[in-house]
């Protein structure tokens, strides 16, 4: 194990002596002319005296290249130091208690043979960068800390990705594949998970590319994900997140999913693709904002149910679906704007159950059926702006029930 010790550089800051004849905020008496310039003087030599018997601090970087070598630079290392990995294979269950760097070279892995995790992370701020880590029986990376980075990073093989249980890491420019779910937050909050690569992460029934489980105020940006077993990407319980950027793609279940009372989200310019039942769904979710996506080629573009309220579906571009938007089981109150909504069999399909949902200002042309209504109190304009339609009438008559757009567009 080869050890290089580097200097930290220091600032030295030099602090006004307190002026001459101020002890305790009153003036006991008046220096001689020239009195302040001496005790700078003195003032000054004395710092200088101390900082030249202080050593210089140093940091310490251990390039190790054996099982052994790593586990003894673990515990020798201390708050901000580096451990370089040399290419070759380490076994996993590594605990990291201080505020490290872990830096792996190309061709360095940690093979956790089953252990529990390869890496935890329980030290605030320590960073992680260049390794692989395969096959563990719980989370490739477990962050148990806040203001931590991993970075550059594959993770496969193994239960959970990446797991997360602090507040305010980074993880970014990741490939993470072939595990049950490739990253979980839970009770996590105002992390950042960005330019990721997530895919094939299928190995059980229930899985996810990204999981946000009670998780609050975090970015998930500028993913790709496919391939992800039942979600692309899934917030339960989570709220006031924003994911936005991302592609979804080619999931069983949704390319985004929402539930359990996960409101007050931002779901933006996310392209979502090919997934089988919805490509996005908000479920039990309330407050939510989708603007700007581009949804394409799902079992139904954005399906909203279960006692979903005061959802906002806002310019968006959906197509080649069952049903392009679909509001089920009690869903009301929501606003459906803006939407470019084509090449459908239904462009807007509101079921039975569905009420008090305000459809205005969407271009819904070329589906097999523009627009269905079968629910009750639906709005199909604001009573000066209705909808386009391809099928244009002085009236445009809603199938499925009563419903009419008084003012449809040309």
């Amino acid at each position: 194990m080869r050890v290089v010790k580097k200097p930290i550089s220091a600032k030295m800051t030099e602090k006004s002596p307190p002026r001459p004849g101020r002890i305790g905020g009153r003036n006991r008496f008046r220096p001689e002319e020239g009195g302040n310039d001496i005790s700078r003087a003195l003032a000054f030599a004395i710092v200088v005296t101390v900082a030249a018997l202080i050593p210089a601090a140093c940091s310490t970087t251990y390039q190790v290249s054996t099982e052994s070598e790593l586990q003894r630079a673990v515990d020798s290392a201390v708050n901000g130091d580096q451990i370089v990995l040399e290419p070759g294979h380490y076994s996993g269950g590594i605990n990291i208690s201080r505020s490290i760097t872990l830096q792996g070279r190309e061709g360095a892995v940690i093979d956790a043979r089953n252990c529990q995790f390869g890496l935890a992370l329980h030290a605030n701020g320590s960073r992680i960068s260049g390794i692989t880590i395969e096959n563990t029986s719980g989370a490739g990376a477990e962050i148990a800390a806040s203001g931590c980075v991993i970075s550059n990073c594959q993770v496969t093989d193994g239960h959970w990705g990446i797991a997360v249980y602090g507040d305010g890491n980074l993880i970014a420019e990741n490939r993470i594949s072939r595990n049950s779910d490739g990253i979980v937050l839970r009770e996590a909050h105002k992390n950042q998970i960005l330019d990721n690569q997530i895919d094939e992460n299928s190995q059980w029934d229930s899985d996810c590319g990204v999981v946000l489980i009670r998780s609050h105020q975090n970015t998930v940006k500028g993913n790709n994900l496919s391939d992800d077993g039942n979600c692309a990407i899934a917030l339960r319980s989570s709220r006031d997140n924003m994911v936005s950027q991302n592609r979804a793609f080619a999931s069983r279940w949704y390319g985004i999913y929402l539930t359990g009372h996960s409101d007050e989200n931002m779901l933006l310019d996310n392209v979502v693709q090919a997934n089988r039942v919805a490509g996005i769904c908000l479920e039990e979710s309330r407050d939510n904002t989708l603007q700007g996506n581009a949804i394409g080629g799902n079992g139904r573009g954005v399906l909203v149910t279960c006692d979903s309220y005061r959802n906002s579906i806002d310019d968006n571009r959906i197509s080649e679906s069952l049903r392009g938007i679909h509001l089920a089981f009690r869903s009301s109150r929501n606003r459906i704007t803006n939407n470019t909504i084509t090449e459908n069999e239904f462009g807007v399909y509101l079921d039975l159950s569905s009420s008090a949902n305000l459809v205005v200002g969407n271009n819904l042309y070329d589906n097999v059926y523009n627009a269905f209504d079968s629910g009750h109190g639906n709005a199909w304009d604001d009573g000066q702006k209705g909808n386009r339609y391809g099928d244009l009438g002085e009236v445009y008559h809603i199938s499925g029930g009563l419903s009419k757009d008084r003012f449809p567009s040309a």
